[in-house]
């Protein structure tokens, strides 16, 4: 008899926690968070936004912290950090590496579904290149950048603009350690047209791929932005818990401020009770 209690407890004390705890879908979106900025509305010229890390992070996590994702003239566009990022040394050849801990800059097409040239991508030594159609049509650049635990600020920059042949613009993303006082431009990208308007823009933290160590610990904070070098002030963040696109409705994030900081917290730990997504009022932001 004491040779079964003990079986049925190391049975029960295995399946708690011989299985690490992984999002039942991916990419699976922790939290987004949807900035209220009276700025957003001009004509685009800069955007910059502290981020702090904190937790056990490693680079098989497949952690996306994306401080900016929106649209510029109604097309997409996403930027941020990754755990493992890769792309095409080159233009051509197209033979894709993988570089580790990095910055990514994506833009998608206007319909999501015409191809993109890649020379609508481009860069200095080191960055890397990638257009294609598995995630809807889109052209994007990365580059190797060794980020872990500390303070950052990630930053969009218009660089040049031209009215002929063709009206457009090029974008560039940088990140910027603030702990080292250092900065390394991801790459730059091409939009067309001659006004550029920042429409509605959040900033999210996604698992992208399945972690077999499960979810890490971890708090990431956001700043309120800054929109063509002003901040924008007294505003708010509406704070969402997606859906993911199943049921049941599956959270494990929590939300709170500290100042004018939007902070995350994450864990393998499931979060019980109805989908609660809320707007919080924050401090005006002091750059």
């Amino acid at each position: 008899m004491k040779k079964v209690i003990f079986y049925f407890i190391w049975l029960v004390a295995g399946l708690a926690f011989a299985q690490p705890s992984n999002p039942p879908k991916v990419p699976f979106h922790f939290v987004n968070y949807w900035w209220d900025c009276k700025l957003k509305n001009e004509d685009f010229k800069s955007f910059s936004m502290q981020i702090k890390i904190e937790g056990n992070i490693s680079d098989s996590d497949h952690i996306y912290i994306a401080p900016i994702n929106g649209k510029i003239n109604q097309i997409d566009f996403y930027g941020g950090l990754q755990t493992n990022t890769g792309g095409w040394k080159s233009k051509v050849p197209q033979n894709r590496t993988w570089v580790g801990r990095g910055g990514i800059f994506s833009r998608w097409a206007e319909d999501r579904t015409t191809p993109i040239d890649i020379n609508y991508a481009d860069g200095e030594l080191g960055t890397l290149f990638e257009s294609a159609s598995y995630e809807g049509s889109f052209v994007s650049v990365r580059r190797n950048a060794s980020w872990n635990n500390g303070n950052f600020r990630y930053e969009i920059k218009k660089l040049s603009q031209y009215q002929e042949p063709e009206k457009f613009a090029w974008y560039g993303a940088y990140l910027v350690d603030e702990d080292k006082q250092s900065s390394i431009e991801i790459g730059r990208l091409r939009f067309n047209g001659d006004y550029f308007k920042l429409q509605s823009f959040a900033s999210f933290i996604e698992a992208y791929r399945t972690n077999k160590n499960g979810i890490p610990n971890m708090k990431i904070s956001f700043k309120s932005p800054v929109i063509n070098d002003q901040p924008c002030g007294n505003t708010s963040v509406y704070v969402v818990y997606p859906q993911n696109g199943y049921e049941p409705y599956t959270r494990y994030a929590e939300t709170h401020l500290e100042g004018d900081w939007v902070v995350g917290s994450i864990s393998g730990k499931k979060i019980e009770g109805p989908k609660k997504d809320v707007r919080l009022f924050l401090q005006r932001n002091q750059r």
